[in-house]
Parts: C-alpha cells; sequence; structure tokens
C-alpha cells in the first residue's frame, strides 16, 4: 500500500483526470486484497464473499432508491458500487474487532444492525458529500491563499 501511495502515485500525479491514474488504482486493490489475505489468513474467501455481498446489496439499494427510469442505473453504479466496498471494509474491521458474543442470534441481530447502519451512513455520505476529489484540493488552496 505505501508503494502506491509513495512511489507510484507522485508519478502519475501530474494527470488531470482520476480516470488516468490507473496503477495507483490497481495497486491500492492489490495492497487492499494482500492486506485481507494476511489478516484474515483461512477466512479470506469469506472477506471476499462479504465484499461481493456489499457490494450487490449496496448496488441493489441505490438501484431501487433512484430507480426512475432505465438510467437510474447509473447512479447505482456510480454510487452503489463504491459505497458497498467501503462498507464491506468497514464491516468487516468493525466485526472482528467489536461484535464478538457467543450466542449466535445476538451476534447476526448486531451484525445486521451494524452493517445496515454503515451502508446508510456511507451512501448518505456518498450521495450528498459533493465532489470530494474536486473540493478537497480546493478548499486547501483557498486556506493557503488567505
Amino acid at each position: 500500500m505505501l508503494d502506491s501511495l509513495c512511489v507510484i502515485f507522485p508519478i502519475e500525479k501530474a494527470s488531470e483526470f482520476i480516470s488516468d491514474l490507473v496503477y495507483t488504482f490497481i495497486t491500492l486493490g492489490i495492497a487492499m486484497l494482500l492486506g485481507m489475505y494476511g489478516l484474515m489468513g483461512k477466512k479470506f474467501l469469506g472477506g471476499l464473499l462479504i465484499f461481493l455481498m456489499s457490494v450487490i446489496i449496496s448496488f441493489i439499494s441505490w438501484y431501487i432508491v433512484s430507480y426512475n427510469d432505465f438510467w437510474g442505473i447509473i447512479p447505482a453504479i456510480y454510487g452503489g458500487i463504491p459505497s458497498g466496498i467501503v462498507a464491506g471494509l468497514l464491516f468487516l474491521i468493525t466485526d472482528a474487532n467489536f461484535l464478538a458474543d457467543d450466542n449466535k442470534y445476538k451476534r447476526f441481530i448486531k451484525r445486521l444492525s451494524t452493517y445496515s447502519v454503515l451502508l446508510i451512513i456511507i451512501s448518505v455520505l456518498f450521495a450528498k458529500g459533493g465532489d470530494w476529489i474536486f473540493e478537497i484540493p480546493e478548499y486547501f488552496k483557498n486556506k493557503a491563499g488567505r
């Protein structure tokens, strides 16, 4: 992960569009998968299944909420898939550290409510948060210009 942030990103930083940062996102994805494998061990495929199900649930949720016509699939793709990935990642972190319980029913209720709250918060942030990639550098430019 440090390779992609400290080596590859500065090389690709001269680009104007986020779609030009191909190697940065590829190496971040590989680093995330390697980190998951290192931390989860034998449960790595279960973690990937949680990510896949999180993306599918988020995509379907965004599609149902933003369904006006056939073109409601576009916000579901651009908002649902990234919010599903972030919600799945945060859920794996919270599940591993905070949701331990001996009773399977209580653990299921805790997991379901935690994932639902995470997905709702992240989806609202993605939907109403604005263009973070544009606004964060503009904020620092304006702050430095004062």
